[in-house]
């Protein structure tokens, strides 16, 4: 890769070989013994230096970059991801020669590698550790839009996205909800829960779709273990669990150890060590007096290896301000669709995205509610008939047509990283994989479609099905 300095110096950024390794020995002794380096203190021998090397020039999870000014080695950005985990997160270790620096080279370099394993390998997140008091490096990495993260004894971590790219739609995927394997959820789901064959065909479609994230959660009935009995040999998705909701409990030593036993038994009914994430099921439980106790346990969750990254699950914008101020988790799964923009017109998706958090779209379909014949809907959603027949008077009536517009809607908002979606039968997922490549062709004015009601956008304040379906319910 060739870019090119603000003041027009060619900087060339190429993979190491093995003729480097002398020079990466020589660079690596000076972080040693300068002390900047987590690894220790004390010169690394030769011989331990070629055995580290040759591991990380073979592993497909290490990018070691040789940063070149006019054919000279000045420097390196080293990329790193925990070997053998399905993970989209590098470690960025970055080394500038003494006299090659305060040129720029650096934060060039890490921009470039960056950009190149997010379009090449799919790395869509990046942390770097900096030792206490190394104030050059804090301020480099907080300058790329790394912010700060855990602190620890030695060292603070500060992440970002791995690229800042605004296209949007190039990093979104998919992620499969799995609540109605396990309950019959959603009040347009007239098929109750699939059965174990049409399950199998669901996850078998996921996996030749290159859908990489299953969500799931404790009381989502049985899926959790349907889960952990069908998903296909082979097949290796992200699996997301939550934590059971704490409703009205306190927060005691008790109810800690409850939510962690089941936390163990989620992951042993999932099959699958760590899990990719454990997300608080209801962010308010956070807020709660002695919430600061339910953090700690979700960082020793994941300090112990159990899972691999920790976050919450939120219904609007005043309660993620309110866990922000908390803590700063690793993914954030909130609602968002056509028609529910609240969060991107807040400026909250952007501060999420700024700060380094994954962020997941759940609702993108408002339970079905966006796909349905506007006639067919309740009189509780009446403002949403509206809506609705808006759209079909721009896109038609074509059912892919009208998923495609609504995952473009999706698409539409760059901060996103995975939009999941559920169903009840194989022929749905397929159709919403078609409506993927559909969406991209699509042209959308999003605006036109958002609706300021909170009783619609929130299904959690929803009558029941049962007041819904026979007319029981009240408009508002």
């Amino acid at each position: 890769m060739k870019t090119k300095l603000r003041g027009g110096s060619a900087v060339s950024l190429r993979l190491a070989r093995d003729s480097d390794s002398e020079v990466l020995l020589e660079w690596t002794n000076i972080l040693r013994t300068d002390g900047l380096s987590l690894s220790g203190s004390e010169p690394l021998e030769r011989g331990d230096h070629k055995i580290w090397f040759a591991a990380r020039l073979e592993s497909p999870d290490s990018w070691i970059w040789i940063i070149e000014c006019a054919s000279v080695p000045v420097g390196m950005v080293r990329l790193e991801r925990e070997p053998g985990k399905a993970t989209d997160r590098v470690e960025v270790s970055v080394f500038i020669t003494q006299e090659s620096r305060g040129m720029g080279l650096a934060s060039t370099a890490i921009e470039c590698a960056l950009k190149h394993a997010a379009l090449k390998h799919g790395i869509s997140r990046a942390i770097a550790r900096v030792r206490h008091g190394n104030i050059a490096s804090r301020r480099l990495f907080e300058g790329l839009g790394f912010t700060t993260g855990e602190r620890r004894t030695d060292h603070i971590a500060l992440r970002r996205r791995a690229s800042r790219s605004t296209g949007g739609h190039a990093y979104m995927k998919l992620g499969l909800g799995t609540v109605q394997f396990g309950m019959p959820y959603g009040i347009t789901n007239s098929a109750g829960i699939p059965s174990p064959s049409s399950v199998s065909q669901i996850l078998d479609i996921a996996r030749d779709g290159n859908v990489d994230l299953v969500d799931t959660a404790a009381c989502y009935g049985d899926s959790e273990r349907i889960l952990g009995d069908l998903l296909p040999d082979g097949w290796k998705p992200k699996l997301v669990t939550k934590t059971m909701p704490l409703g009205d409990n306190p927060i005691t030593q008790e109810a800690l150890a409850g939510l962690r036993e089941n936390v163990l038994r989620s992951i042993k009914r999932l099959g699958r060590q760590p899990i990719y994430a454990l997300l608080v099921h209801h962010g308010t439980d956070v807020l709660k007096r002695n919430g600061d106790q339910l953090i700690g346990m979700l960082q020793r969750l994941k300090e112990e290896g159990s899972v691999e990254n920790i976050g919450v699950s939120v219904y609007g914008g005043a309660e993620l301000d309110a866990i922000l101020l908390r803590f700063l988790p690793d993914i954030v799964q909130l609602p968002y669709s056509l028609c529910d923009q609240r969060l991107h017109d807040s400026g909250q998706l952007k501060k999420l995205r700024h700060s380094g958090v994954e962020i997941h779209a759940r609702s993108i379909f408002l339970q079905g509610t966006l796909l349905t014949t506007p006639e067919c809907l309740p009189s509780y959603f009446a403002p949403l008939r509206v809506m609705l027949n808006r759209l079909a008077a721009d896109y038609g009536d074509c059912p892919t047509t009208r998923v495609a517009v609504c995952l473009k809607a999706v698409m539409l908002a760059p901060e996103i990283d995975v939009a999941i979606v559920g169903v009840t039968e194989p022929r749905q997922l397929r159709t919403i994989l078609d409506a993927m490549q559909l969406a991209s062709e699509i042209s959308l004015d999003r605006t036109q479609f958002r609706i300021d009601h909170s009783a619609i956008l929130d299904p959690s304040t929803w009558p029941s099905r049962a007041s819904l379906v026979t007319g029981t319910a009240h408009d508002g």
